[in-house]
């Protein structure tokens, strides 16, 4: 979406094109692939954040932050069984970034990953699984490396 477009604006366009995004969003350009979109309240998404809404339902709870080029996937491929093709057959699975999380700079979470509320996934970590609430989550694959307050 361009940069021409009010960030606390485009979730107008958005609506347009049949998404589910909440008014009071803040929206700077990002990459949408698919149609299987729920932004609720108070989400805001940074510059070239990419979420891959083609091969399941991508949920953003309320009160999110998604830093820059931060990755939500929900379709990925099997490893092939043959050598001469290892890209096998594609997988889906929604994917729910959980109330008040923050996604850092850069981090991916695949397919059916799914981050419980409260947490902060740091920058460039991979959530390969399900969270559990209220955590600080870092490397790859992504792993639990302190309680935060609850």
């Amino acid at each position: 979406m361009s940069n021409l477009v009010n960030p606390k604006q485009r979730y107008k366009y958005l609506r347009k094109l049949g998404y589910c995004v909440a008014s009071n969003t803040v929206l700077c350009p990002f990459k949408v692939a698919g149609q299987q979109l729920i932004v609720k309240d108070h989400v805001f998404i940074n510059d070239w954040v990419y979420l891959d809404a083609a091969g399941g339902t991508i949920t953003l709870e309320e009160n999110i932050h998604l830093a820059q080029r931060a990755t939500v996937l929900t379709s990925i491929h099997s490893i092939g069984e043959q050598p001469e093709l290892r890209c096998g057959e594609p997988e889906a699975s929604s994917t729910t970034i959980g109330q008040g999380s923050w996604v850092g700079a850069g981090a991916i979470i695949l397919p059916g990953a799914n981050v419980a509320p409260g947490c902060v996934i740091v920058a460039g970590a991979v959530v390969t699984r399900l969270t559990p609430p209220n955590g600080l989550y870092a490397v790859v694959p992504a792993r639990r490396i302190k309680d935060l307050p609850v």
